[in-house]
Protein backbone atom coordinates (compact mmCIF):
# COMPACT_ATOMS: atom_id res chain seq x y z
CA UNK A 1 0.00 0.00 0.00
CA UNK A 2 3.04 2.09 0.90
CA UNK A 3 4.37 1.64 -2.94
CA UNK A 4 0.59 2.87 -4.44
CA UNK A 5 0.57 6.28 -2.56
CA UNK A 6 3.67 6.70 -3.68
CA UNK A 7 3.37 6.19 -6.88
CA UNK A 8 0.35 8.10 -6.76
CA UNK A 9 1.78 10.99 -5.50
CA UNK A 10 4.60 10.89 -8.21
CA UNK A 11 2.27 10.53 -10.68
CA UNK A 12 0.16 13.97 -9.23
CA UNK A 13 3.28 15.48 -9.20
CA UNK A 14 4.13 15.37 -13.16
CA UNK A 15 0.96 16.02 -13.84
CA UNK A 16 0.71 19.18 -12.00
CA UNK A 17 4.29 20.34 -13.96
CA UNK A 18 2.33 19.31 -17.15
CA UNK A 19 0.19 22.42 -16.25
CA UNK A 20 0.19 24.99 -18.96
CA UNK A 21 2.58 27.87 -18.13
CA UNK A 22 -0.82 30.03 -18.48
CA UNK A 23 -2.26 28.95 -15.36
CA UNK A 24 -2.60 28.32 -12.19
CA UNK A 25 -3.70 26.35 -9.65
CA UNK A 26 -5.48 26.90 -5.85
CA UNK A 27 -3.68 24.26 -3.60
CA UNK A 28 -6.36 25.25 -1.02
CA UNK A 29 -9.23 23.69 -3.21
CA UNK A 30 -7.33 20.73 -4.74
CA UNK A 31 -9.66 18.19 -2.58
CA UNK A 32 -12.84 19.43 -4.01
CA UNK A 33 -11.86 19.23 -7.86
CA UNK A 34 -13.09 16.29 -10.32
CA UNK A 35 -9.90 13.67 -10.16
CA UNK A 36 -10.63 13.54 -13.92
CA UNK A 37 -12.65 15.11 -16.59
CA UNK A 38 -12.96 15.54 -20.69
CA UNK A 39 -14.39 18.31 -22.51
CA UNK A 40 -13.82 19.88 -25.89
CA UNK A 41 -15.86 19.76 -29.09
CA UNK A 42 -14.69 17.93 -32.27
CA UNK A 43 -15.76 19.47 -35.77
CA UNK A 44 -15.96 18.45 -39.36
CA UNK A 45 -15.97 20.58 -42.27
CA UNK A 46 -16.36 20.34 -46.29
CA UNK A 47 -16.09 23.11 -48.73
CA UNK A 48 -16.41 23.57 -52.32
CA UNK A 49 -15.27 25.98 -54.33
CA UNK A 50 -15.74 27.17 -58.19
CA UNK A 51 -14.79 30.67 -59.83
CA UNK A 52 -14.25 31.65 -63.42
CA UNK A 53 -11.30 33.53 -62.39
CA UNK A 54 -8.20 32.70 -64.86
CA UNK A 55 -5.70 32.23 -62.39
CA UNK A 56 -7.77 30.74 -59.53
CA UNK A 57 -5.42 28.19 -57.27
CA UNK A 58 -7.60 27.58 -54.79
CA UNK A 59 -9.14 23.33 -54.62
CA UNK A 60 -12.66 22.58 -55.98
CA UNK A 61 -12.80 20.69 -52.79
CA UNK A 62 -11.24 20.35 -49.40
CA UNK A 63 -12.44 19.08 -46.02
CA UNK A 64 -10.74 19.49 -42.60
CA UNK A 65 -11.20 17.66 -39.23
CA UNK A 66 -10.59 19.45 -36.01
CA UNK A 67 -10.64 18.81 -32.20
CA UNK A 68 -10.20 21.36 -28.88
CA UNK A 69 -9.99 18.39 -26.31
CA UNK A 70 -9.16 19.42 -22.87
CA UNK A 71 -8.40 16.84 -20.20
CA UNK A 72 -8.51 18.37 -16.75
CA UNK A 73 -7.06 16.71 -13.80
CA UNK A 74 -7.88 17.78 -10.33
CA UNK A 75 -8.91 21.05 -11.75
CA UNK A 76 -5.47 21.28 -13.37
CA UNK A 77 -6.19 21.95 -17.18
CA UNK A 78 -4.52 20.23 -19.81
CA UNK A 79 -5.46 21.59 -23.35
CA UNK A 80 -4.79 19.75 -26.69
CA UNK A 81 -5.66 20.85 -30.60
CA UNK A 82 -5.37 18.77 -33.67
CA UNK A 83 -5.84 19.62 -37.75
CA UNK A 84 -6.60 16.69 -40.03
CA UNK A 85 -7.05 17.98 -43.70
CA UNK A 86 -6.48 16.69 -46.98
CA UNK A 87 -2.80 18.99 -47.41
CA UNK A 88 -2.26 19.35 -43.55
CA UNK A 89 -1.92 16.88 -40.20
CA UNK A 90 -1.16 18.83 -37.38
CA UNK A 91 -1.16 17.82 -33.41
CA UNK A 92 -0.51 20.55 -30.93
CA UNK A 93 -0.20 20.59 -27.24
CA UNK A 94 -0.02 24.32 -26.11
CA UNK A 95 1.59 23.17 -23.11
CA UNK A 96 5.27 21.92 -24.89
CA UNK A 97 6.84 24.01 -21.95
CA UNK A 98 5.64 22.35 -19.05
CA UNK A 99 5.23 24.77 -16.30
CA UNK A 100 3.10 25.26 -12.92
CA UNK A 101 2.21 27.79 -10.77
CA UNK A 102 0.54 26.73 -7.94
CA UNK A 103 -0.83 28.81 -4.90
CA UNK A 104 -1.96 28.22 -1.46
CA UNK A 105 -3.70 31.79 0.38
CA UNK A 106 -1.10 34.43 -0.53
CA UNK A 107 2.27 31.97 -1.69
CA UNK A 108 2.43 31.82 -4.98
CA UNK A 109 5.42 28.95 -6.14
CA UNK A 110 6.77 28.92 -9.73
CA UNK A 111 8.17 25.32 -11.18
CA UNK A 112 8.97 24.78 -15.60
CA UNK A 113 8.69 27.25 -17.42
CA UNK A 114 7.18 30.97 -16.58
CA UNK A 115 6.66 34.19 -17.12
CA UNK A 116 6.80 36.64 -14.17
CA UNK A 117 6.52 40.37 -13.66
CA UNK A 118 8.29 42.80 -11.45
CA UNK A 119 8.20 45.91 -13.33
CA UNK A 120 8.41 46.92 -16.86
CA UNK A 121 12.36 47.88 -17.15
CA UNK A 122 13.78 44.88 -14.55
CA UNK A 123 11.72 41.62 -15.36
CA UNK A 124 8.85 42.34 -17.12
CA UNK A 125 7.47 38.88 -18.68
CA UNK A 126 10.69 36.97 -19.91
CA UNK A 127 9.84 33.62 -20.19
CA UNK A 128 12.50 31.56 -18.31
CA UNK A 129 12.60 27.55 -17.03
CA UNK A 130 13.22 27.16 -13.31
CA UNK A 131 11.12 28.34 -10.34
CA UNK A 132 10.41 30.53 -7.75
CA UNK A 133 8.67 31.89 -5.30
CA UNK A 134 6.09 35.11 -4.84
CA UNK A 135 4.64 35.64 -1.18
CA UNK A 136 2.42 39.07 0.23
CA UNK A 137 2.81 37.96 3.92
CA UNK A 138 0.92 41.11 6.34
CA UNK A 139 2.64 44.47 4.59
CA UNK A 140 5.44 42.66 2.59
CA UNK A 141 6.24 42.03 -0.49
CA UNK A 142 8.26 39.18 -1.67
CA UNK A 143 9.30 37.56 -4.80
CA UNK A 144 12.11 35.31 -6.41
CA UNK A 145 12.75 33.99 -9.85
CA UNK A 146 16.10 31.55 -10.95
CA UNK A 147 16.29 30.30 -14.18
CA UNK A 148 17.71 29.54 -17.32
CA UNK A 149 16.20 32.41 -19.76
CA UNK A 150 17.93 31.80 -22.99
CA UNK A 151 18.90 28.26 -24.44
CA UNK A 152 21.94 27.34 -25.64
CA UNK A 153 22.76 27.37 -29.72
CA UNK A 154 25.52 25.26 -31.15
CA UNK A 155 27.12 27.09 -34.00
CA UNK A 156 25.82 24.90 -36.89
CA UNK A 157 26.93 25.29 -40.37
CA UNK A 158 25.05 23.79 -43.51
CA UNK A 159 27.47 21.44 -45.30
CA UNK A 160 25.72 21.74 -48.72
CA UNK A 161 25.15 25.77 -48.46
CA UNK A 162 28.04 26.60 -46.47
CA UNK A 163 25.74 29.08 -44.83
CA UNK A 164 26.65 29.60 -40.89
CA UNK A 165 23.91 30.04 -37.63
CA UNK A 166 25.85 31.98 -35.36
CA UNK A 167 25.45 30.17 -31.92
CA UNK A 168 24.05 31.84 -28.50
CA UNK A 169 25.07 30.98 -24.85
CA UNK A 170 22.95 29.88 -22.71
CA UNK A 171 21.82 32.65 -20.54
CA UNK A 172 21.19 32.13 -16.33
CA UNK A 173 20.10 34.28 -13.46
CA UNK A 174 18.05 35.20 -11.08
CA UNK A 175 15.56 38.54 -10.25
CA UNK A 176 14.63 39.42 -6.69
CA UNK A 177 11.57 41.83 -5.24
CA UNK A 178 11.57 43.10 -1.62
CA UNK A 179 8.69 45.85 -1.10
CA UNK A 180 6.15 46.66 1.48
CA UNK A 181 2.80 48.09 1.76
CA UNK A 182 -0.89 47.06 0.29
CA UNK A 183 -2.33 46.80 -2.96
CA UNK A 184 -3.05 50.85 -2.69
CA UNK A 185 0.46 52.05 -1.53
CA UNK A 186 3.29 50.02 -1.94
CA UNK A 187 6.81 50.62 -3.00
CA UNK A 188 9.77 47.40 -4.18
CA UNK A 189 13.08 47.27 -4.72
CA UNK A 190 14.08 44.94 -7.46
CA UNK A 191 17.24 43.24 -8.35
CA UNK A 192 18.15 41.61 -11.49
CA UNK A 193 21.03 39.51 -12.26
CA UNK A 194 21.17 37.47 -15.60
CA UNK A 195 24.68 36.17 -17.27
CA UNK A 196 25.77 34.02 -20.24
CA UNK A 197 27.20 30.68 -19.50
CA UNK A 198 31.00 30.37 -21.05
CA UNK A 199 30.81 26.62 -20.80
CA UNK A 200 27.16 26.64 -22.43
CA UNK A 201 28.53 26.26 -25.84
CA UNK A 202 31.64 24.91 -27.77
CA UNK A 203 35.11 24.34 -25.50
CA UNK A 204 36.51 27.54 -26.12
CA UNK A 205 34.22 30.85 -26.34
CA UNK A 206 36.77 32.67 -27.56
CA UNK A 207 37.25 31.29 -31.18
CA UNK A 208 33.47 31.21 -31.72
CA UNK A 209 32.80 34.77 -32.63
CA UNK A 210 29.96 35.75 -30.22
CA UNK A 211 30.46 37.44 -26.59
CA UNK A 212 28.81 36.29 -23.63
CA UNK A 213 27.13 38.87 -22.03
CA UNK A 214 26.13 40.30 -18.37
CA UNK A 215 23.51 42.12 -17.23
CA UNK A 216 22.75 43.64 -13.44
CA UNK A 217 19.66 46.12 -13.13
CA UNK A 218 18.17 47.36 -10.13
CA UNK A 219 14.81 48.96 -10.03
CA UNK A 220 12.53 50.10 -7.86
CA UNK A 221 8.45 50.68 -8.42
CA UNK A 222 5.52 52.52 -6.74
CA UNK A 223 1.88 53.13 -6.04
CA UNK A 224 0.77 55.70 -4.00
CA UNK A 225 -3.31 56.32 -3.55
CA UNK A 226 -3.18 59.66 -1.58
CA UNK A 227 -6.20 61.10 -0.20
CA UNK A 228 -8.60 59.01 -1.99
CA UNK A 229 -7.80 62.27 -5.05
CA UNK A 230 -4.67 61.96 -5.98
CA UNK A 231 -2.27 58.96 -7.55
CA UNK A 232 1.38 58.55 -8.58
CA UNK A 233 3.20 55.53 -9.94
CA UNK A 234 6.68 55.25 -10.81
CA UNK A 235 8.74 52.73 -12.37
CA UNK A 236 12.41 53.42 -12.59
CA UNK A 237 15.09 50.65 -13.78
CA UNK A 238 19.04 51.46 -13.55
CA UNK A 239 21.01 48.80 -15.53
CA UNK A 240 24.81 47.77 -16.11
CA UNK A 241 24.86 45.80 -19.42
CA UNK A 242 28.53 44.02 -20.06
CA UNK A 243 28.29 42.81 -23.99
CA UNK A 244 31.86 40.79 -23.38
CA UNK A 245 32.80 39.65 -20.02
CA UNK A 246 36.08 38.79 -21.02
CA UNK A 247 36.82 42.51 -21.78
CA UNK A 248 39.29 43.85 -19.29
CA UNK A 249 37.99 44.33 -15.98
CA UNK A 250 38.01 48.24 -14.27
CA UNK A 251 39.35 49.01 -10.72
CA UNK A 252 35.88 49.47 -8.68
CA UNK A 253 37.70 51.87 -6.19
CA UNK A 254 37.14 54.61 -8.99
CA UNK A 255 33.59 53.79 -9.03
CA UNK A 256 32.30 54.05 -5.08
CA UNK A 257 28.86 54.72 -6.43
CA UNK A 258 29.15 50.80 -7.39
CA UNK A 259 29.39 49.96 -3.16
CA UNK A 260 27.96 46.54 -2.94
CA UNK A 261 27.16 45.78 -6.53
CA UNK A 262 30.04 45.10 -7.18
CA UNK A 263 29.81 41.80 -6.01
CA UNK A 264 27.03 40.53 -7.86
CA UNK A 265 28.63 42.59 -11.31
CA UNK A 266 32.25 42.84 -12.47
CA UNK A 267 32.64 46.24 -13.90
CA UNK A 268 34.51 45.60 -17.24
CA UNK A 269 35.76 48.05 -20.22
CA UNK A 270 32.81 47.05 -22.06
CA UNK A 271 30.24 47.97 -18.90
CA UNK A 272 27.38 50.53 -19.77
CA UNK A 273 25.25 52.02 -17.09
CA UNK A 274 21.69 52.94 -18.53
CA UNK A 275 18.56 54.45 -16.65
CA UNK A 276 15.27 54.05 -17.93
CA UNK A 277 11.69 54.83 -15.88
CA UNK A 278 8.09 56.71 -16.21
CA UNK A 279 5.92 58.49 -13.79
CA UNK A 280 2.83 59.91 -13.90
CA UNK A 281 0.10 61.37 -11.55
CA UNK A 282 -3.42 61.64 -11.27
CA UNK A 283 -5.76 63.70 -9.61
CA UNK A 284 -9.69 62.60 -9.83
CA UNK A 285 -12.14 65.40 -7.83
CA UNK A 286 -15.68 64.68 -8.23
CA UNK A 287 -16.41 64.81 -12.46
CA UNK A 288 -12.98 66.42 -13.16
CA UNK A 289 -9.97 64.10 -13.86
CA UNK A 290 -6.04 64.83 -14.60
CA UNK A 291 -3.71 62.72 -16.07
CA UNK A 292 0.03 63.36 -16.57
CA UNK A 293 2.59 61.07 -18.04
CA UNK A 294 6.50 61.40 -18.38
CA UNK A 295 8.43 58.60 -19.78
CA UNK A 296 12.23 58.58 -20.26
CA UNK A 297 14.33 55.39 -21.90
CA UNK A 298 17.97 56.08 -22.56
CA UNK A 299 19.68 54.84 -25.75
CA UNK A 300 20.63 51.52 -25.84
CA UNK A 301 18.79 50.51 -22.28
CA UNK A 302 18.81 46.53 -22.05
CA UNK A 303 17.32 44.42 -19.75
CA UNK A 304 17.80 40.83 -20.38
CA UNK A 305 14.26 40.18 -18.07
CA UNK A 306 12.66 41.97 -20.80
CA UNK A 307 11.95 41.30 -24.69
CA UNK A 308 11.88 44.40 -26.23
CA UNK A 309 11.80 48.37 -24.87
CA UNK A 310 11.33 50.73 -27.30
CA UNK A 311 14.63 52.98 -26.23
CA UNK A 312 16.10 56.60 -26.96
CA UNK A 313 12.71 58.72 -26.54
CA UNK A 314 11.02 60.49 -24.26
CA UNK A 315 7.38 61.27 -23.90
CA UNK A 316 5.11 63.85 -21.79
CA UNK A 317 1.16 63.43 -21.91
CA UNK A 318 -1.06 66.09 -20.23
CA UNK A 319 -5.00 64.70 -20.38
CA UNK A 320 -7.22 66.06 -18.24
CA UNK A 321 -11.40 64.92 -18.45
CA UNK A 322 -14.60 66.43 -17.36
CA UNK A 323 -18.06 65.28 -17.19
CA UNK A 324 -21.33 67.23 -16.01
CA UNK A 325 -24.89 67.04 -16.03
CA UNK A 326 -25.22 63.33 -14.23
CA UNK A 327 -22.43 62.53 -16.32
CA UNK A 328 -24.76 62.50 -19.45
CA UNK A 329 -22.03 65.31 -21.21
CA UNK A 330 -17.95 64.47 -21.18
CA UNK A 331 -15.37 66.00 -22.39
CA UNK A 332 -11.61 64.55 -22.53
CA UNK A 333 -8.66 65.59 -24.42
CA UNK A 334 -4.61 65.01 -24.19
CA UNK A 335 -1.55 67.26 -24.88
CA UNK A 336 1.41 64.91 -25.82
CA UNK A 337 4.84 65.61 -27.26
CA UNK A 338 7.40 62.89 -28.05
CA UNK A 339 11.16 63.26 -28.89
CA UNK A 340 14.47 61.27 -29.70
CA UNK A 341 18.08 61.85 -29.67
CA UNK A 342 18.82 62.19 -25.78
CA UNK A 343 22.61 62.26 -26.21
CA UNK A 344 22.60 64.38 -28.95
CA UNK A 345 24.65 62.04 -30.40
CA UNK A 346 22.51 61.11 -33.79
CA UNK A 347 22.37 62.69 -37.29
CA UNK A 348 18.21 63.49 -37.25
CA UNK A 349 16.27 64.47 -34.21
CA UNK A 350 12.36 63.87 -34.47
CA UNK A 351 9.65 65.51 -32.72
CA UNK A 352 6.30 64.23 -32.76
CA UNK A 353 3.22 65.63 -31.26
CA UNK A 354 0.09 64.32 -30.60
CA UNK A 355 -3.30 66.01 -29.93
CA UNK A 356 -6.82 64.49 -29.09
CA UNK A 357 -9.91 65.89 -28.46
CA UNK A 358 -13.02 63.97 -27.74
CA UNK A 359 -17.26 65.18 -26.93
CA UNK A 360 -19.99 62.92 -25.73
CA UNK A 361 -23.23 63.83 -25.57
CA UNK A 362 -26.18 61.66 -24.26
CA UNK A 363 -29.11 63.01 -22.35
CA UNK A 364 -30.51 59.77 -22.33
CA UNK A 365 -30.71 56.05 -24.04
CA UNK A 366 -32.47 57.09 -26.73
CA UNK A 367 -30.10 59.09 -28.76
CA UNK A 368 -26.77 60.67 -28.16
CA UNK A 369 -23.57 62.24 -30.34
CA UNK A 370 -20.11 61.56 -30.33
CA UNK A 371 -17.44 63.61 -32.00
CA UNK A 372 -13.46 63.11 -31.91
CA UNK A 373 -10.85 64.95 -33.31
CA UNK A 374 -7.00 63.61 -33.29
CA UNK A 375 -4.21 65.87 -34.62
CA UNK A 376 -0.69 64.44 -34.98
CA UNK A 377 2.22 66.26 -36.34
CA UNK A 378 6.39 64.63 -36.90
CA UNK A 379 8.98 66.34 -37.68
CA UNK A 380 12.47 65.85 -38.38
CA UNK A 381 15.49 68.22 -38.53
CA UNK A 382 19.53 67.48 -39.32
CA UNK A 383 22.37 68.04 -36.96
CA UNK A 384 26.00 69.11 -38.71
CA UNK A 385 28.08 69.48 -35.86
CA UNK A 386 26.75 72.47 -33.08
CA UNK A 387 24.78 74.03 -36.31
CA UNK A 388 21.23 72.52 -36.73
CA UNK A 389 20.10 72.27 -40.43
CA UNK A 390 16.32 73.16 -41.77
CA UNK A 391 13.45 71.28 -41.51
CA UNK A 392 13.81 67.85 -43.30
CA UNK A 393 10.52 66.14 -42.67
CA UNK A 394 7.15 67.53 -41.74
CA UNK A 395 4.34 65.78 -41.98
CA UNK A 396 0.93 66.17 -39.91
CA UNK A 397 -2.55 64.42 -40.11
CA UNK A 398 -5.81 65.52 -38.80
CA UNK A 399 -8.52 63.31 -37.88
CA UNK A 400 -12.29 63.84 -37.11
CA UNK A 401 -15.17 61.25 -36.31
CA UNK A 402 -18.28 61.76 -35.55
CA UNK A 403 -21.48 59.34 -34.67
CA UNK A 404 -24.91 60.47 -34.26
CA UNK A 405 -27.53 57.50 -33.18
CA UNK A 406 -31.18 56.81 -32.22
CA UNK A 407 -32.53 54.21 -30.05
CA UNK A 408 -36.65 53.68 -30.39
CA UNK A 409 -39.13 51.28 -30.29
CA UNK A 410 -40.06 48.97 -27.27
CA UNK A 411 -38.67 46.33 -25.75
CA UNK A 412 -39.34 43.56 -27.78
CA UNK A 413 -39.34 45.23 -31.15
CA UNK A 414 -35.99 47.59 -30.51
CA UNK A 415 -34.96 49.73 -33.62
CA UNK A 416 -31.63 51.33 -34.11
CA UNK A 417 -30.57 54.32 -36.19
CA UNK A 418 -26.99 55.27 -36.87
CA UNK A 419 -24.79 57.91 -38.91
CA UNK A 420 -21.17 58.44 -39.05
CA UNK A 421 -18.70 60.18 -40.86
CA UNK A 422 -14.85 60.68 -40.84
CA UNK A 423 -12.43 62.97 -42.15
CA UNK A 424 -9.03 62.64 -42.47
CA UNK A 425 -6.49 65.08 -44.00
CA UNK A 426 -2.94 63.48 -44.05
CA UNK A 427 0.02 66.12 -45.48
CA UNK A 428 3.74 66.16 -46.00
CA UNK A 429 6.05 69.36 -46.39
CA UNK A 430 9.01 67.58 -46.06
CA UNK A 431 11.55 69.51 -47.90
CA UNK A 432 12.67 66.86 -50.01
CA UNK A 433 9.23 66.45 -51.29
CA UNK A 434 8.96 67.56 -54.85
CA UNK A 435 5.15 67.86 -54.84
CA UNK A 436 2.32 68.21 -52.42
CA UNK A 437 1.72 64.90 -51.17
CA UNK A 438 -1.34 65.81 -49.34
CA UNK A 439 -3.77 63.28 -49.10
CA UNK A 440 -7.76 63.60 -47.99
CA UNK A 441 -10.63 61.16 -47.27
CA UNK A 442 -14.65 61.33 -46.54
CA UNK A 443 -16.20 58.34 -45.20
CA UNK A 444 -20.25 58.93 -44.68
CA UNK A 445 -22.23 55.87 -42.91
CA UNK A 446 -25.98 55.00 -42.03
CA UNK A 447 -27.25 52.54 -40.95
CA UNK A 448 -30.42 51.22 -39.59
CA UNK A 449 -31.22 47.89 -37.09
CA UNK A 450 -34.81 46.30 -36.35
CA UNK A 451 -34.56 43.36 -33.72
CA UNK A 452 -38.14 41.88 -32.83
CA UNK A 453 -37.34 39.43 -29.90
CA UNK A 454 -40.56 38.13 -29.81
CA UNK A 455 -40.46 36.33 -33.29
CA UNK A 456 -36.64 36.29 -33.03
CA UNK A 457 -35.73 38.28 -36.09
CA UNK A 458 -33.44 40.65 -36.58
CA UNK A 459 -32.82 43.07 -40.03
CA UNK A 460 -29.86 45.49 -40.97
CA UNK A 461 -29.18 47.60 -43.68
CA UNK A 462 -26.12 49.91 -43.89
CA UNK A 463 -25.01 52.07 -46.68
CA UNK A 464 -21.51 54.33 -47.09
CA UNK A 465 -19.31 55.66 -49.15
CA UNK A 466 -15.50 56.79 -49.51
CA UNK A 467 -13.84 59.44 -51.24
CA UNK A 468 -10.19 59.61 -51.15
CA UNK A 469 -8.53 62.01 -52.88
CA UNK A 470 -4.76 62.55 -53.87
CA UNK A 471 -2.35 64.90 -56.31
CA UNK A 472 -2.75 62.12 -59.07
CA UNK A 473 -6.23 60.52 -58.58
CA UNK A 474 -10.05 61.12 -56.77
CA UNK A 475 -11.61 57.29 -55.85
CA UNK A 476 -15.07 56.94 -55.03
CA UNK A 477 -16.88 54.26 -53.29
CA UNK A 478 -20.33 53.78 -52.54
CA UNK A 479 -22.22 50.72 -50.90
CA UNK A 480 -24.92 49.14 -49.85
CA UNK A 481 -25.57 45.72 -47.59
CA UNK A 482 -28.05 44.13 -45.56
CA UNK A 483 -28.45 41.42 -43.76
CA UNK A 484 -31.71 39.03 -42.10
CA UNK A 485 -31.35 36.56 -39.08
CA UNK A 486 -34.03 34.42 -37.95
CA UNK A 487 -34.95 31.29 -35.68
CA UNK A 488 -37.53 28.94 -35.73
CA UNK A 489 -38.36 25.74 -33.57
CA UNK A 490 -37.32 26.88 -30.37
CA UNK A 491 -33.57 28.17 -31.81
CA UNK A 492 -33.05 24.86 -32.86
CA UNK A 493 -33.07 25.89 -36.93
CA UNK A 494 -30.79 29.67 -37.47
CA UNK A 495 -31.10 31.25 -40.69
CA UNK A 496 -29.22 33.78 -42.46
CA UNK A 497 -29.29 35.83 -45.26
CA UNK A 498 -26.68 38.71 -46.25
CA UNK A 499 -25.83 40.49 -49.53
CA UNK A 500 -24.15 43.93 -50.48
CA UNK A 501 -23.04 45.95 -53.42
CA UNK A 502 -20.31 48.14 -54.16
CA UNK A 503 -19.28 50.45 -57.20
CA UNK A 504 -16.19 52.18 -57.30
CA UNK A 505 -15.78 54.97 -59.94
CA UNK A 506 -11.84 56.40 -60.40
CA UNK A 507 -11.55 60.10 -61.73
CA UNK A 508 -15.13 60.19 -62.40
CA UNK A 509 -15.18 57.12 -64.58
CA UNK A 510 -16.55 53.72 -63.70
CA UNK A 511 -13.91 51.39 -62.83
CA UNK A 512 -15.71 48.04 -61.13
CA UNK A 513 -18.71 46.20 -59.25
CA UNK A 514 -18.79 44.10 -57.12
CA UNK A 515 -21.96 42.08 -55.79
CA UNK A 516 -22.00 39.62 -53.18
CA UNK A 517 -25.05 37.08 -51.51
CA UNK A 518 -24.80 34.44 -49.18
CA UNK A 519 -26.55 32.44 -46.84
CA UNK A 520 -26.23 30.01 -43.62
CA UNK A 521 -28.64 27.66 -42.17
CA UNK A 522 -27.86 26.02 -38.70
CA UNK A 523 -29.37 23.52 -37.08
CA UNK A 524 -29.26 21.43 -33.67
CA UNK A 525 -31.32 18.86 -32.78
CA UNK A 526 -29.85 18.16 -29.95
CA UNK A 527 -27.45 19.23 -27.76
CA UNK A 528 -24.06 19.07 -28.24
CA UNK A 529 -24.56 17.82 -31.84
CA UNK A 530 -24.64 20.97 -34.58
CA UNK A 531 -24.88 21.17 -38.73
CA UNK A 532 -24.23 24.39 -40.97
CA UNK A 533 -24.49 24.45 -44.24
CA UNK A 534 -23.76 27.90 -45.99
CA UNK A 535 -23.74 29.16 -49.63
CA UNK A 536 -21.99 32.42 -50.89
CA UNK A 537 -22.33 34.31 -54.55
CA UNK A 538 -19.35 36.79 -55.68
CA UNK A 539 -19.74 38.86 -59.03
CA UNK A 540 -16.72 40.96 -59.72
CA UNK A 541 -16.81 43.08 -62.93
CA UNK A 542 -14.28 45.75 -64.13
CA UNK A 543 -14.72 48.33 -66.85
CA UNK A 544 -11.14 48.14 -67.80
CA UNK A 545 -11.23 44.91 -70.46
CA UNK A 546 -7.42 43.88 -68.99
CA UNK A 547 -8.86 42.71 -65.92
CA UNK A 548 -11.61 39.90 -67.05
CA UNK A 549 -13.49 40.04 -63.88
CA UNK A 550 -14.49 36.72 -61.96
CA UNK A 551 -17.69 34.70 -60.79
CA UNK A 552 -16.58 32.62 -57.46
CA UNK A 553 -18.97 30.53 -55.48
CA UNK A 554 -18.35 28.90 -52.42
CA UNK A 555 -20.53 26.14 -50.51
CA UNK A 556 -19.68 24.45 -47.14
CA UNK A 557 -21.11 21.96 -44.54
CA UNK A 558 -19.63 21.83 -41.30
CA UNK A 559 -20.58 19.07 -38.02
CA UNK A 560 -19.76 19.87 -34.82
CA UNK A 561 -19.71 17.78 -31.45
CA UNK A 562 -19.23 19.34 -28.09
CA UNK A 563 -18.72 17.23 -24.99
Amino acid sequence: MANKGALRGMLFLLLLFMFHYAQSQDLATIGKQKPLDLSGSLSLRLNTFTSTAPNSTRDPFFWTISGNPTLSVYGITLPFSFVISDKQKDFRQPFNMFGVSPYYKKIRFHAGYRSVYFSDYTLSDHVFLGGGIEAEPSIFRLGFVYGRFMKAIEPVTDTITGQYSAPSFARKGFAAKFGLGTYSNYVDLILLNIRDDTTSVGSNPEKIGVPPAENLVLGIKTHQQIAKIFTLDADFGLSGYTSDQQSPELDVAEYKALGKISELYTLRQTSEFRMAGKASFGMHIKKFSLQLNYRRVEPDYQSMGAYYLNTDIESMTLAPSWSMFKSRLRISGSIGVQRNNLFSNKVNNTLRKANSFAVSYAPNSKWGINVNYSNYNMSQTRNFGLVRDTLMLDQFSNNLNSNLFFNFGTKTRRQNLSFGANYMDLADNSSFASVSNSTTSINPTLSYRYTNTDRKFSFNVNTNASIFNTVLNETLRIGLSSGLTKAMMNDKLKTGLNGSFFTTRLNGVSYSNTLSIGGTLGYQPHKGHSFTLGLNFIDRTFTDTTHPGSVDLLGYFGYTYSF
